[in-house]
């Protein structure tokens, strides 16, 4: 089995995989075995041992044709992402607690959801890029992003967290969104435009 990635990015293919003839799975068998490890190809983390750099003297075009004549090329592309649908879902969700900013920043919630939901660096944490729910909203990194918010001010911090996540979610008792939002950090751009964000604001 050989992997050819020759792309990263949005929208660009991930990952090639030529399947052996000795292999007898069928494409769908063959893409969830392989999920997990494109999952790891795409955000770097899979050891150097697993790849093999293509160099242009290695490249076969003929070979690739041949396999795709017989079946055996599988393409994996990333999910488009509705930019739009993404911004609704987060903007939907979070005007749930309007009723909870502090007075400091009524007059400027909205115009700081909207501001976040524009900014590229958000969208790169704030989009699921997995799974079923790829593209839509990420809850668990929105909840994170929420307890931030509420740290530095802008939502009443006589109020708790947890009631924060009930409400928003409609719900009485605290569910994974809640539990492992912790585990979905911001990353370091979002982090630092989220503070300059606030001094400006």
């Amino acid at each position: 089995m050989y992997i050819f990635a020759p792309a990263f990015g949005r929208n660009s293919v991930c990952g090639i995989f030529l399947s052996n003839p000795e292999l007898r799975e069928s494409p769908h068998e063959i893409k969830k075995l392989h999920l997990n490890l494109l999952t790891k190809l795409g955000s770097m983390k899979i050891k150097n041992a697993y790849l093999k750099r293509v160099q242009p003297k290695d490249f076969d075009a003929a070979l690739l044709e041949r396999l795709c004549r017989e079946g055996k090329l599988f393409v994996y592309l990333e999910p488009e992402t509705n930019i739009d649908l993404f911004r609704h879902e987060v903007l939907d969700y979070v005007q749930k607690i309007n009723g909870f900013v502090s007075d400091d920043w009524k007059e400027e919630i909205d115009n700081l959801w909207k501001t976040i939901v524009e900014e590229s660096c958000f969208q790169d944490c704030l989009i699921m890029k997995n799974g079923l729910q790829a593209g839509h909203m990420n809850r668990y990194c929105v909840t994170n992003l929420i307890c931030r918010l509420q740290n530095a001010g802008v939502y009443r911090q006589d109020v708790s967290m947890l009631s924060l996540h009930l409400k928003l979610e409609g719900i009485e008792k605290k569910n994974k969104f809640y539990k492992s939002s912790g585990n979905y950090e911001l990353n370091r751009d979002a982090r630092a435009f989220l503070r300059e964000l606030l001094q400006r604001v």
